[in-house]
Formats: structure tokens, C-alpha cells, sequence
């Protein structure tokens, strides 16, 4: 083997070692830091960490978890403790009135079935005309406020009569067991931790079809700016999640419920009511300019008129990954 011939083999051999540790390098260098809620409409975010989708998709992610998505929208979004985070369309709505400094990129979870209320039999109620003055718990200004005031309009129950107190998610089923409140509109898995907690004093109202809640992917905008390509790995990654949750229900039900630490069963019935397509529909920009006219209306924001909402909706990393996914005109 001639001089130049080695050379040229040495030269390919450190050419093709580069070319491995730059495809590593930029396998790793997606980092991100993650807000996750603790409630099934963060499913498929769920299903990406637990299956490990995110480091398919070149994402070194740091996983924080958060009682609601209000919370991990709050108190991790909005204090740069994370870069992305899911949560309800009405605490997004509601940041909307004060701030741009983040986009929704897209929807990925709705249902229609999400919320119930749980109150103890003990305290007199059996049906939910027997909510009229009690005292009942949620979260302010968040998706279950806006289930309550739909429920109440739905049974007629007089607002002045109800005793409304605001609890953080975790602190409901403690506050429902000692007596501190007769009940509490919320989601899983803190109504499933009630009703063990009560046993057979619990009674439960469901309202399918009441409000169609949409989980919302919500990004910082620097982050958004600075990683766009990183944005579009996490929302492959969501694809992958929600086509594992179309072929294996039961496999992908199991890891949400894992990360939860909830019933499988009862979330896998549950989830017979998920739609966790990701998209940008017309349907979800109704729904929100929807809710913030209630939230003027309801003096839950001092404001005199909506404001734009396209304003923090972001197509464009969607658009990338799958144009079909994007119906939403702006």
C-alpha cells in the first residue's frame, strides 16, 4: 500500500468519525425543559416521555411535573422555570388579556367529558339541585370555572346561594374528606382519589357533551425563536404518541396511567372520549374568543373588549411538520 493510498484511508477514517460525533452532537443538542401536568389531557406528552419518543427524536428534555396545566403555565412557563408546557385553553385565554411573550402551537388533546363534580352524600346531596348552599371547590380562573358556571347554568342553581371556595388541585380531595367543603368540580385523577377517600359518601356528576375542553402546546417565545427545530422534533414526537395511542390503546392508556400513578381501567374507559389529533383548527380560536367574553363578562378580567388571539397562536412549526394538520385561518 502506496504513501498517498494510507493517507487517503486515514483522511476517510476521521472524516467519517467527525461525521459521527457531529449526527451526535445534534441528536443531543434539542434540549428543553418541560412542564408536564398531572391530568390525561396531557396524554400524549405523557406517552412521548414514558415511551421515550422524545429521545427518538434527538430531544434531551428535563421533566417537571406540575398539579394542573394552569400551574405548569404559571408557575413554570410564565417564571422561565420550563420551555414548553401543555394546559386548557382557559388559562391560556386568560394570559392573553396580559402577555405575548408565548405561542400556542398546537392542540393536542380535546374531550368533552373531561370534568365532574363530587360531593359527599353526607352533606345532603344526591342530586345536583342539592348543590344550592353548599360550599364547593376548584381552581380559579382555570377550564374547571368555566365547567361550573356551564354546569350551573345547566341545573339552574342559584349562584348566590353557592359557597365557592378556590383550592389548589391537589389540596381538593383532603379539603372534600375532612368537611371543610361539600364538594368539588375538578378532573382525574383527583375525582378517583375523592371517591376512594369517601367510599361509598361519594356521588359523582358527570356531564358529557358540557364543555369541549382543548389542551393547548404552548411555547415560550424565545425558546420558540432560538429552537424552532426542536419545536418540530417535540410535535413528531406527539404524532408518534398519537398513533401508538390509535394502534395500542392499552399499552399507551398504561404509560399515561403510570405517569399519573392512576386506575388503568377507569382511565382506559375514559379514554373511549380522547381526540388527541394534533392540529390548529377554527374550532379551538371560536371556543377561546368564547371564553373570554365570558371571563369579561363574569368581571374575571378587567377589560373592555377580547383581545386578538392569533396574536399568540404560532402555525408555523405544524405547518412544517404536517401542512394537513393546520385548518385554522389567520
Amino acid at each position: 500500500m502506496n504513501v498517498a493510498h494510507s493517507l487517503n484511508l486515514h483522511s476517510m477514517k476521521i472524516l467519517f468519525l467527525l461525521g459521527l460525533i457531529l449526527a451526535h452532537s445534534s441528536a443531543i443538542a434539542q434540549t428543553m425543559a418541560l412542564g408536564i401536568a398531572t391530568q390525561p389531557s396531557a396524554a400524549l406528552l405523557q406517552i412521548a416521555v414514558e415511551r421515550g419518543l422524545l429521545k427518538d427524536e434527538g430531544i434531551a428534555a428535563s421533566v417537571t411535573r406540575y398539579p394542573s396545566g394552569k400551574h405548569a403555565l404559571q408557575e413554570g412557563l410564565f417564571t422561565g422555570e420550563v420551555d414548553v408546557v401543555s394546559a386548557a385553553d382557559t388559562p391560556v385565554v386568560a394570559s392573553a388579556f396580559s402577555r405575548r411573550d408565548f405561542a400556542v402551537v398546537a392542540i393536542i388533546f380535546r374531550a368533552d367529558s373531561l370534568y365532574s363534580v363530587i360531593a359527599r352524600r353526607d352533606a345532603g346531596i344526591e342530586t345536583p339541585a342539592d348543590l344550592n348552599g353548599k360550599t364547593i371547590a376548584m381552581q380559579k380562573a382555570s377550564a374547571v370555572q368555566y365547567f361550573l358556571h356551564l354546569f350551573s347554568q345547566r341545573h339552574r342553581l342559584r349562584h348566590e346561594t353557592l359557597k365557592v371556595r378556590f383550592l389548589r388541585a391537589e389540596e381538593l380531595p383532603k379539603a372534600l374528606l375532612s368537611g371543610e367543603v361539600d364538594a368539588f368540580a375538578m378532573r382525574e385523577p383527583y375525582i378517583s382519589q375523592a371517591a376512594k377517600l369517601l367510599g361509598d359518601r361519594a356521588v359523582v356528576f358527570s356531564e358529557p357533551g358540557l364543555f369541549p375542553q382543548y389542551e393547548l402546546l404552548v411555547v415560550t417565545r424565545p425558546y420558540l425563536n432560538a429552537k424552532p427545530e426542536a419545536v418540530k422534533a417535540l410535535l413528531r414526537a406527539l404524532f408518534r404518541a398519537h398513533g401508538l395511542l390509535e394502534d395500542d390503546p392499552e399499552t399507551a392508556v398504561g404509560l399515561v396511567a403510570r405517569f399519573l400513578n392512576t386506575d388503568v381501567d377507569r382511565l382506559l374507559d375514559a379514554a373511549l372520549g380522547w381526540h388527541t389529533d394534533v392540529t390548529l383548527d377554527q374550532a379551538m380560536l371560536l371556543a377561546m374568543e368564547f371564553e373570554a367574553q365570558w371571563m369579561i363578562d363574569d368581571g374575571l378580567i378587567v377589560r373592555p373588549r377580547i383581545p386578538n388571539l392569533l396574536r399568540i397562536i404560532d402555525p408555523a412549526p405544524l405547518s412544517e411538520v404536517d401542512p394537513d394538520a393546520v385548518t385554522l385561518r389567520y
